[in-house]
């Protein structure tokens, strides 16, 4: 590899990327109609694996399924090594070394390769040394996942790139090359005559960089390969590895949902096929970066997925009934609301009832036939005959909801426990993450979720299994920096404080079984 790489000096930051999971690639090639391998039974291979974060995360989960990343750091194999005796996992293996002489013939064949953050950064003749392992390690019904830049929304973050590059061309030093690129980028965005045409694309760019952190800024926005794509020309490299183009982990970037009738009756006319409708959307929303699943050219997939696809999941969501009076048993309308204020409306008394039903169970999931028949069984009790069309009905309404990422579906069941017990227990994986320091934490269902305060941070470590709630509480009092005239106060609070944080806890998929 001709790249000139400073991982070791300055280590990318550690990140869990839920969209690479073997869940979510196994959901998504399912549902275009691709028998993947199940995510509880897989290899799994990540190229560019970084410190092993992620992929330790998925031994974590995946106890039956094996884990190979690789990486050109000796630093970032090194703490992936350190990483996995922490956490006592026997399921996954690193190897210190370049992609380009990566040993194919040995590694064996694997259900899953991920590439997140390796794509764009590398060289033209890296790149195809990377295709040219999905073409050779993907198992038959294999899933690749492959992230990258994306054109036309890119093209904005090009002009602060080009801005922060020629600025810092002679800083050696990787902290004051990254100091002085968000120096160059404010001066810049300060000097704008007001109303400039581009202030707003500028300050957009900067903003966004104050957010990332320094080692972040340096490995993408530093470093010397940084190409973007746009959707049709990373389709057209696919093809001469005999690989082919299923979707974006995202569906609902690729969807048009919330358009008008007119702007889809146009797109429709003007988008020959399904690759090139995406194309568009990609103009028309500026889309700047892309999460690819991929797979061999030689697969049948389904662009449009049957209407009974919805069959073969596991359904969870936490859509939940708008507060007001509502009949989930007639024909009225009932509004249902997500945590973030995304909502939509049903007539249909079995979807009401499912989705009020996977509401009270949010984040585990339920099969889809169990689903079905305790709703059914409910509605029976008030009188109500669910009939074969019903069902159908419901179907295809979760396979649209999907799409537009209202509804999750999954191919198996985390360990989440049901309920707050006498000796709760977090994942061991987020007590870890907490003890490294990181900023935010991985539940069960692969979410990254940021604690707010340092007292549930403290409390995702004491719940280890080992303390009873009471426990929980002395140790939190005695840990807690509370000035002498509040005590009598904290104390009072502490055990709702409490009771209310491990609730939490368990809601959000953070609690085990």
């Amino acid at each position: 590899m001709t790249q000139t790489f400073s991982y070791d000096a300055f280590p990318y930051p550690s990140f869990t990327f839920p969209q690479t999971r073997p869940d979510r690639l196994s959901t998504i090639g399912l549902i275009r109609g691709i028998e993947t391998a199940l995510p509880d039974r897989c290899r799994v291979l990540e190229l560019g694996c970084g410190d092993g974060t992620n992929l330790n995360s998925f031994a974590y989960c995946h106890p039956e399924s094996t884990f190979l990343g690789i990486d050109l750091a000796t630093g970032h194999i090194n703490d992936a090594y350190n990483a996995k005796a922490e956490l006592g996992l026997n399921n996954v293996e690193f190897i210190c070394g370049d992609v380009t002489e990566l040993a194919v013939s040995e590694i064996g064949k694997f259900d899953f390769i991920i590439a997140h953050g390796l794509f764009s950064w590398v060289p033209p003749t890296v790149r195809e040394h990377v295709l040219r392992i999905y073409s050779e390690c993907l198992t038959e019904n294999g899933i690749g996942y492959i992230s990258y830049n994306a054109f036309p929304g890119f093209h904005l973050r090009e002009a602060a790139r080009g801005i922060m590059q020629y600025h810092t061309a002679p800083i050696k030093d990787e902290v004051q090359k990254v100091e002085q690129a968000k120096n160059i980028l404010g001066f810049v965005l300060q000097a704008m005559p007001e109303g400039h045409l581009h202030a707003k694309l500028i300050e957009r760019e900067f903003l966004g960089l104050c957010e990332r952190t320094p080692s972040n800024v340096f490995h993408d926005d530093l470093s010397e390969f940084n190409q973007a794509f746009y959707l049709h020309e990373f389709v057209e490299m696919l093809k001469p590895f005999e690989l082919a183009y299923v979707a974006d982990t995202d569906l609902s970037s690729s969807s048009t949902y919330g358009f008008s009738e007119d702007v889809r009756k146009a797109l429709m006319t003007i988008a020959p096929d399904p690759i090139a409708l995406e194309q568009y959307l990609d103009m028309i929303k500026m889309r700047r970066f892309r999460s690819s699943v991929i797979c061999r050219a030689d697969r049948d997939i389904n662009f449009v997925p049957p209407p009974d696809a919805a069959r073969r999941f596991q359904i969870a969501s936490p859509l939940k009934p708008s507060a007001g009076p509502h009949d989930l048993a007639d024909t009225s309308p009932v509004k249902f609301i997500g945590e973030k204020d995304e909502n939509i409306e049903s007539n249909h008394p079995l979807t009401k009832t499912a989705l009020d039903r996977l509401s009270s169970v949010w984040p585990r999931s339920i099969e889809f036939d169990s689903l079905v028949a305790q709703s059914t069984e409910k509605l029976a009790a008030a009188g109500v005959d669910t009939t074969e069309d019903d069902v159908a009905k419901f179907s295809i309404f979760l396979v649209q909801m999907f799409q537009v990422e209202l509804i999750n579906f999954h191919r198996f069941e985390p360990r989440i426990a049901d309920k707050v017990s006498d000796r709760p227990v977090t994942s061991h994986f987020a007590r870890w993450q907490i003890d490294k320091g990181c900023d935010a934490v991985t539940t069960m269902t692969g979410m990254n979720l940021e604690p707010e305060t340092d007292l549930i941070k403290l409390m995702i470590k004491l719940a280890d299994g080992t303390r009873d709630i009471s426990e929980i509480e002395e140790e939190i009092l005695e840990a807690a920096e509370v000035p002498e005239e509040e005590l009598d106060a904290f104390k009072e609070s502490l055990p709702a404080i409490v009771v209310a944080g491990l609730a939490d806890l368990n809601r959000t998929g953070l609690l085990i079984a």
